[in-house]
């Protein structure tokens, strides 16, 4: 393992994506949604996914600084056509179109279609919602992996990693079946894999001061009651709502003034090869 510091990873894939000829602020939010995925643990989101996004953007499949369409609004809810930009310009583009909806109306629904380049990871969305003092919701359809309907002899890909009886699992997946059917995905059996299928996002924002009153009140109760339970392992960590995302960010922030992240060898090689291939100095290590 190599520790990085965060700040130079940062630089790093900034540089990456600047070489690549996006602007400027299209690659700093690219690069703090890989940085948290990676301080989250959830490397498959993180700098890992750099190699990818420069494979796209050379290929024409992505279009870091097209700009994203509104294909149909209302008062609270929109389609949005993210015309192949990366993952946080549409999230950021969303989001800002769900809170604006909420701050209004008090709810904000915003699906995405065809989204090519993940989101992810939506938790990162639901605190930009939680700044703005809103429930944050963010989901993508599981494309076409989602169970067909019971007692059918049809089975939709990957539908055989739901255990029978399995019924809220299954529940949740037609839930984001239903959803992706609100921005053109294809969420029928996908025989030829050569078939984009696209998947899509969805983009929620609930303004709590458009309900019952008193709700920070209760969520602090309700983390309250949860959090003062007997444990079932003297030894274990009591984690309640929130917890995890601060306990390892904490691991992250072990060094410096913005800490570091470690990365395994395998990882350091691929975004050396990278930097060479862009011509662009690579991550100093500590």
């Amino acid at each position: 393992m190599a520790k990085v510091q965060i700040a130079e990873v940062r630089r790093f894939i900034i540089d990456c994506l600047r070489a690549l000829g996006t602007k400027p602020i299209r690659a700093a939010d690219q690069a703090e949604l890989l940085i948290y995925a990676d301080k989250l643990g959830l490397p498959n989101h993180g700098l890992h996914r750099l190699d990818s996004y420069v494979y796209a953007i050379e290929s024409g499949v992505c279009e870091p600084n097209s700009e994203p369409e509104i294909l149909n609004e209302k008062s609270s809810t929109a389609c949005v056509d993210p015309r192949n930009v990366m993952g946080a310009t549409t999230g950021h583009f969303a989001m800002d179109l769900a809170i604006n909806m909420a701050n209004e109306t008090g709810v904000g629904w915003v699906t995405v279609k065809g989204l090519n380049h993940s989101a992810e990871p939506f938790s990162f969305w639901t605190l930009k919602a939680a700044d703005h003092g809103l429930i944050g919701k963010a989901f993508r359809s599981i494309s076409p992996a989602v169970p067909a309907p019971f007692a059918t002899q049809q089975v939709d890909i990957m539908s055989d990693l739901l255990p029978p009886g399995e019924a809220l699992a299954q529940d949740r997946r037609f839930g984001m079946r239903n959803a992706a059917l609100l921005s053109h995905a294809d969420t029928t059996n996908n025989e030829d894999e050569s078939v984009p299928t696209n998947p899509d996002h969805c983009f929620v924002a609930i303004n709590p001061v458009c309900f019952a009153t008193g709700f920070d009140g209760r969520l602090t109760n309700y983390n309250q009651h949860w959090s003062e339970m007997d444990p079932t392992d003297p030894k274990l960590l009591e984690v309640t709502l929130g917890d995890m995302d601060d306990i390892i960010s904490k691991v992250a922030y072990e060094s410096g003034d913005e800490g570091s992240l470690a990365y395994k060898m395998q990882q350091i090689n691929s975004s050396i090869a990278i930097a060479q291939k862009l011509k662009v100095k690579h991550m100093n290590l500590e």
